[in-house]
C-alpha cells in the first residue's frame, strides 16, 4: 500500500513540473493559447460554457491537458473553475498542491451542503476538488445533482472544465458528458492507438455526449503541447 501511495506522489511530482508557469518555453504557452482560441471560436456557435476532458485509456496527459488549458483560460483573463470529476483517481488537488478534503463526492452524497471552492496559486483559477472515495460513483453521478451543481455554478464563472475518467475506465465519462455543454477528447501523441479513440468517440455520441474537439497531446521528459484541435462533432485529428 505505501508503495502505491509513493509512486502516485511521485507521477503527480513528474506531472506538475509540466504544468504552465512563467518558467515554461513560449511556444509551450502559445501551443495552449490556440487551442483554447479554437475552443473559443466553437463556443462562439454553440453553447459550451462547460467542458469535459477526457481520453479513450489511462496516462494519455489527460489531466495536465486539461489542467493547463484552464491555467491558459485563466491568464486570458477568464475567471475559470476546475472541477474534478474523476472521483475514482483524483489528481487536480495535488497538482495544485491543495487539500482534497470535502468535495464532489460529499456534495452528491449530500454529506455536504455547501460547495467549497478553493483558490489556486493561479489568479482566476479556481478548483472544486473530488472529495473522499465513495463506494457508488455511478450512481452519485447520474443521480442529476451535478448538473444542478454545475449550472448553478455557471452562473459565477465564464469558464468550467471538468476532469473526467477516462472513457474504458469505467461508464463515468458517458454519465458526466450528458450533463455539460461539450466534450473534448484528449489523445497523447505517439502512444494512444486509433482503434481504442474510435471506441471511445462511438461510447461518447452513443450516450448523446457532444463532442466539441479533440487535443492532440505531445507528453515527454521536457514539456507538455497541444498539437491541434478539431472542431466538428465526432471529428478526430
Amino acid at each position: 500500500m505505501a508503495k502505491k501511495k509513493t509512486t502516485s506522489k511521485q507521477e503527480a511530482k513528474e506531472t506538475a513540473r509540466r504544468m504552465l508557469s512563467r518558467y515554461m518555453p513560449q511556444k509551450v504557452w502559445n501551443a495552449y493559447g490556440d487551442a483554447c482560441d479554437a475552443l473559443a471560436y466553437i463556443r462562439a456557435g454553440e453553447a459550451c460554457q462547460t467542458l469535459m476532458f477526457t481520453s479513450a485509456l489511462p496516462h494519455e496527459a489527460k489531466t495536465i491537458t486539461v489542467v493547463n488549458m484552464a491555467i491558459a483560460m485563466a491568464a486570458a483573463g477568464k475567471r475559470v473553475l476546475l472541477i474534478d470529476t474523476d472521483l475514482r483517481g483524483p489528481r487536480v488537488h495535488r497538482l495544485f498542491g491543495i487539500d482534497q478534503g470535502r468535495g464532489v463526492s460529499e456534495i452528491l452524497s449530500r454529506i455536504l451542503s455547501e460547495i467549497i471552492i478553493k483558490r489556486t496559486s493561479y489568479e482566476n483559477l479556481f478548483v472544486l476538488t473530488a472529495g473522499n472515495a465513495a463506494p457508488n460513483v455511478e450512481d452519485l453521478l447520474a443521480s442529476g445533482q451535478l448538473k444542478k451543481i454545475i449550472q448553478l455554478l455557471s452562473r459565477e464563472f465564464d469558464v468550467i472544465l471538468l476532469d473526467a475518467p477516462s472513457v474504458h475506465t469505467a461508464s463515468d465519462a458517458a454519465i458526466i458528458g450528458q450533463q455539460v455543454d461539450g466534450c473534448v477528447l484528449v489523445a497523447r501523441r505517439g502512444y494512444s492507438k486509433k482503434e481504442p479513440v474510435e471506441q471511445a468517440i462511438a461510447i461518447l455520441q452513443d450516450a448523446g455526449v457532444k463532442i466539441v474537439g479533440t487535443i492532440i497531446a505531445s507528453y515527454d521528459s521536457d514539456s507538455s503541447r497541444v498539437k491541434k484541435t478539431a472542431g466538428k462533432k465526432g471529428e478526430s485529428k
